[in-house]
């Protein structure tokens, strides 16, 4: 049977995600999990992708362990739509599904860009 995705850490369950970092194995930089909330607004490099955190926590499906988060990409630039391997770890349209390490994520205003606006009014 395949492992079931932490609902404590994917926003389906709670919000207690230090319940389940516990140790330097499972989060080997010691990077503070309750930095990334669900919803919140972020980029990620490399590219310059934006999104929202959609997932925190241990994803067995991709070796090496350790914490990473799930983003729901604004556009489809991303590898799924938030399902490994027939394992469901969030919500996201085909191709707007990513996961990355911490250390990838930028948090803060990053709004959804509007490839249509032209800021120079002059031209037609």
């Amino acid at each position: 049977q395949p492992p079931k995705p932490n609902m404590m850490m994917n926003g389906l369950g709670g919000d207690n995600m230090n319940s389940t970092l516990n140790s330097t194995q499972q989060n080997p930089a010691n990077v503070d999990a309750t930095q990334f909330t669900l919803n919140a607004r972020c980029q990620i490099a490399p590219g310059a992708r934006r999104g929202s955190v959609a997932f925190v926590g241990d994803v067995p499906d991709i070796p090496g362990g350790g914490l990473w988060i799930g983003i729901r990409l604004d556009e489809p630039l991303g590898k799924h739509n938030g399902t490994i391997k027939g394992n469901f770890y969030f919500e996201a349209p085909d191709r707007h599904g990513t996961f990355v390490r911490p250390a990838h994520v930028t948090l803060g205003d990053f709004p959804e860009r509007d490839y249509f606006d032209d800021e120079d009014d002059d031209e037609m």
